[in-house]
C-alpha cells in the first residue's frame, strides 16, 4: 500500500512537472524568501509580550493548473520564535505597595518550518495561500520555567528567597529547553503575496500552532516544604500544591517576507 502510494505521489510529480514545462507562461519556480517574524506564545491569559526576530529561507512553487490559477508552494525555513517576557511590578505583602518589579526571561526557540501552501491567484500576481506547517525545534535560548503560563504566576513575584529556593530546586527553572519543549510543533499558515516582474515578490502570513510546545509529559512535581521554614513559606508553599495546574501553550506567527523568484 506505502509502495503503491509512493508510485501515485511520484506520478503526479512528474505529471506536474511535464505540464510545467509544456506551458512556459506557468513554469515550477524555485526562490528565496526571509524578513520579520512577531512572535508569541499563547497560554491562556498569560500570554507574554509579542518578540520581534527573523526567518529565512527557500522555496519551489509547482503549478496546479494549466493556467495560472492554483499553485502548490513548499517551503524549508529556518524561523526564530518565542516571546518577550513580561514585567511585571512586585508589591509589598501587607501595604500592597510597589516596591519592585520582575521582568520575566526573554525566550527564543529555533525552528526548521516546512510550510506547504496551496495559493489561488486572484489576479495575474496577487495570491491568497493557505495551507497546514510543521516544525521541528532545533534549540532555544532563555530561562524555561513552566509556571510562566500557570495563572497564579503573578504570586511567584511575591515569594521570599526560601520559597524561590525550593522552586528551583523542584526543577521550574532550567537551563535545558530539552526538559520542556517538545521536538515539534504543527498548526496553519495563511496568508497573501503579491510577485513583481523583475522577480521579487513579497508576502504577508499568520502561523497558528495547534500544539502544546511542551511536552506532554511534562507534569508538576510537588514543591517540598524546607526544614526550619517560616510560616509565611508553609502556607505558600501548601497553596501552590494545591492549585499548580499545567497550562498548555501554542506558537503565533506574524511573518512578513521579502523574497526573489528565480
Amino acid at each position: 500500500m506505502k509502495i503503491k502510494l509512493l508510485l501515485l505521489v511520484v506520478t503526479g510529480m512528474i505529471a506536474l512537472n511535464v505540464n510545467a514545462q509544456s506551458n512556459p507562461k506557468n513554469p515550477i519556480v524555485t526562490g528565496i524568501k526571509g524578513g520579520l517574524n512577531l512572535t508569541n506564545l499563547s497560554a491562556d491569559k498569560n500570554t507574554q509580550e509579542m518578540k520581534p526576530s527573523f526567518h529565512i529561507g527557500g522555496l519551489v512553487e509547482l503549478p496546479l493548473s494549466y493556467y495560472k490559477k492554483f499553485a502548490l508552494q513548499v517551503e524549508v525555513q529556518y524561523s526564530n520564535q518565542g516571546y518577550k517576557g513580561k514585567e511585571t511590578e512586585i508589591r509589598d505583602e501587607t501595604t500592597g505597595k510597589v516596591i519592585g518589579k520582575n521582568k520575566l526571561d526573554n525566550v527564543s526557540l529555533h525552528y526548521l518550518n516546512v510550510p506547504i501552501m496551496i495559493k489561488y491567484y486572484f489576479k495575474d500576481n496577487f495570491a491568497i495561500e493557505v495551507g497546514p506547517q510543521i516544525g521541528f525545534l532545533m534549540g532555544a535560548n532563555g530561562a524555561y520555567d513552566l509556571y510562566k503560563f500557570y495563572e497564579s504566576r503573578p504570586y511567584f513575584m511575591n515569594y521570599q528567597s526560601e520559597v524561590d529556593r525550593e522552586l528551583d530546586a523542584n526543577g521550574y527553572v532550567s537551563s535545558d529547553y530539552k526538559k520542556y519543549y517538545d521536538k515539534v510543533d504543527y498548526g496553519i499558515s495563511a496568508g497573501l503575496s503579491y510577485n513583481f516582474e523583475n522577480g521579487i515578490f513579497i508576502s504577508g502570513r499568520y502561523y497558528l500552532g495547534l500544539k502544546d510546545v511542551y511536552k506532554a509529559d511534562n507534569e508538576y512535581s510537588k514543591i517540598l516544604i524546607p526544614e526550619g521554614a517560616s510560616e509565611f513559606a508553609i502556607n505558600e508553599i501548601n497553596k501552590l500544591n494545591s492549585e499548580l495546574e499545567f497550562k498548555q501553550a501554542k506558537n503565533t506567527v506574524i511573518q512578513i517576507s521579502v523574497g526573489y523568484r528565480f
